[in-house]
């Protein structure tokens, strides 16, 4: 799938028995307000046509949920200024769940909700992006957890992110239209 990485010298991200590792170092001072430095991605060119119904599936088990950090998965990718992305974090009492929409360079949209934390440590999500017609539907633990309207997928960009001090492992990707 041509998958890329890219991370900053304050985190890595390998491969390591087939399951995509991304670590990043340093703790964020303001969890929504993102030191480029602590930042480590992976993304790739879907096969998948973004003009018809998706539906993408992955794992992630986050080794310690903190709010120094936070991690999700990036989608409708073309490049690192046009992307829309699902992103958790800890909230006061369970995970904060944060949607952004970035169009040349802007955040065009935001919207945050709250999930229930599986646990602190080792927590695992099975997260889901479902695209029908013109509705995003975000699933965790097979809860939906957001649904935004009226925006069309345009690119096949896919990817996992990792911004601040924060590890998680990746696996079990799964593309189906």
């Amino acid at each position: 799938l041509g998958w890329q990485e890219f991370a900053q010298k304050t985190g890595s991200a390998l491969i390591i028995d087939g399951v995509l590792k991304l670590k990043g170092k340093n703790e964020l001072q303001d969890i929504w307000s993102v030191k480029e430095e602590s930042e480590v991605q992976s993304t790739c060119y879907a096969p998948i046509d973004p003009q018809r119904n998706f539906e993408i599936n992955s794992t992630a088990i986050a080794k310690k949920i903190n709010d120094k950090g936070f991690f999700g998965v990036i989608f409708d990718y073309k490049d690192d200024g046009n992307y829309s992305a699902f992103y958790i974090s800890k909230g006061d009492k369970n995970a904060l769940v944060m949607y952004e929409r970035v169009y040349e360079n802007r955040v065009v949209g935001r919207r945050f909700t709250e999930l229930k934390l599986p646990s602190k440590r080792n927590a695992e999500f099975d997260f889901s992006i479902k695209s029908n017609f013109d509705d995003i539907q975000f699933f965790c633990n097979d809860m939906m957890v957001m649904e935004i309207r009226h925006q069309h997928p345009q690119f096949t960009g896919f990817g996992f992110i990792v911004i601040g001090q924060q590890e998680v492992d990746f696996d079990n990707v799964e593309f189906i239209q």
